[in-house]
């Protein structure tokens, strides 16, 4: 979800889901309505994984690629503002439990 767009439902049933994931999406979500509907869907005991392939800008043996990309790369072509990754507040507040 971009940012500034508001999540809608994701069905008019609640507590039907067992599982749910997000791969490197938390970022453009509206967290607290994001996980509030996700609580509505998720059966109690179902689980919501969220994981991130967050690139760093780093290439192992290649010291000039950072330097590349910060110095030609970004400029260029740079990256949206973002929210945080992942935010345990807004996911405590629609009452998902939290599990590292």
């Amino acid at each position: 979800m971009m940012p500034g767009m508001r999540p809608s439902r994701t069905s008019d049933h609640d507590a039907r889901a067992d599982l749910a994931t997000a791969g490197g999406a938390c970022h453009w979500f509206d967290q607290p309505s994001a996980f509030a509907e996700l609580a509505r869907v998720l059966r109690d005991g179902a689980v919501l994984i969220v994981y991130s392939d967050f690139y760093l800008g780093e290439v192992s043996g290649q010291p000039a690629f950072a330097s590349w990309l910060r110095e030609s790369y970004l400029p260029r072509y740079p990256s949206p503002i973002r929210r945080a990754q992942f935010d345990p507040d807004a996911a405590s507040a629609a009452s998902l439990t939290l599990q590292a």
